[in-house]
């Protein structure tokens, strides 16, 4: 298991820590608590059950193979039985193949956008990483820099310096709170397509349980009975 955390330089985390060292004192909460919540994603860990959903896993033979077979069986039933019950049994099938073949969007969907995602997060945040790292001394100066002037009362005069510092240190919270921004966002966005695909789900698991209900003697809901065609006599 490799998460992001494992992957920043090592002089990110200190350098985190020394923003959360006057930010609460700007008016910032700290950032730390955030960033380590994105840093624990384990994005090939991720990666490697992708194929679940893409072109060769269970989305797409649910989609394909399934409603191949489904559809032999429904014109045996039709080459074999009539009456009210085979016409339902029939109309039924259809209705499952349907939502069988609708299954392979939303999956394939949502592996596009999680491949999609995996990527700009980890190249944005290990970038973004690399970067605070490499400031960490210019960091501990400026942070530095502005506790002496908040505990002498300097940052309340407005003074050039420790105004530029300050203006600094937020400029850099900013970059890395707008790349967490983005990355909660695409997650609420995922959070959706899994809905839907869910939904889907449940709507197959629908499906199938009223299936599982039908018996050639009849339906759950009145269908009339089964009756074989009678062959035609050979002449």
């Amino acid at each position: 298991m490799t998460v992001l955390a494992d992957k920043v330089p090592a002089g990110f985390w200190p350098a985190i820590d020394k923003l959360d060292e006057v930010l609460p004192h700007l008016g910032h909460p700290e950032i730390r608590p955030l960033l380590e919540k994105i840093a624990l994603l384990d994005p090939d860990a991720i990666r490697r059950v992708l194929p679940a959903w893409g072109p060769d896993g269970l989305a797409h033979t649910v989609s394909e193979d399934l409603p191949l077979k489904l559809d032999r069986v429904v014109q045996k039933v039709g080459d074999r039985w009539e009456g009210a019950a085979a016409e339902q049994f029939t109309k039924h099938m259809n209705q499952v193949i349907e939502v069988f073949q609708a299954w392979d969007n939303p999956a394939g969907e949502v592996a596009a956008h999680i491949e999609s995602f995996l990527d700009s997060l980890e190249l944005s945040f290990l970038d973004m990483a690399g970067k605070v790292a490499g400031w960490l001394g210019l960091i501990v100066g400026v942070v530095g820099l502005i506790v002496a002037a908040i505990g002498t009362g300097t940052a309340a005069t407005g003074a050039g310096v420790v105004l530029a510092a300050i203006g600094w240190v937020m400029t850099i919270a900013g970059m890395i709170l707008g790349i967490a921004g983005i990355a909660i966002s695409d997650a609420q966005y995922l959070e959706g397509q899994l809905s839907v695909s869910l939904a889907g789900a449940r709507e197959f698991r629908e499906e199938v349980a009223r299936l599982e209900a039908m018996r050639p003697g009849g339906l759950v809901t009145p269908g009339g009975e089964w009756k074989p065609i009678t062959p035609e006599p050979e002449n």
